[in-house]
């Protein structure tokens, strides 16, 4: 799954700034490439918005 077809921003309300992966912050966000188990979203959004797309 990637971020395009999680579509977190028309959905959700949300926006994905970063992406942590271990010691290491993506900021560089290619939309098409695959998620890992291992990352982290940093995302913003109202805290309505987050709590409802993660929980």
């Amino acid at each position: 799954m990637s971020l395009a077809s999680l579509d977190l921003r028309r959905k959700h309300k949300i926006n994905v700034f970063a992406i942590k992966q271990g010691e290491l912050l993506i900021t560089d966000i290619n939309p098409d490439a695959p998620l890992r188990r291992n990352q982290t979203l940093m995302v913003i959004g109202k805290n309505k918005d987050v709590d409802k797309c993660f929980h």
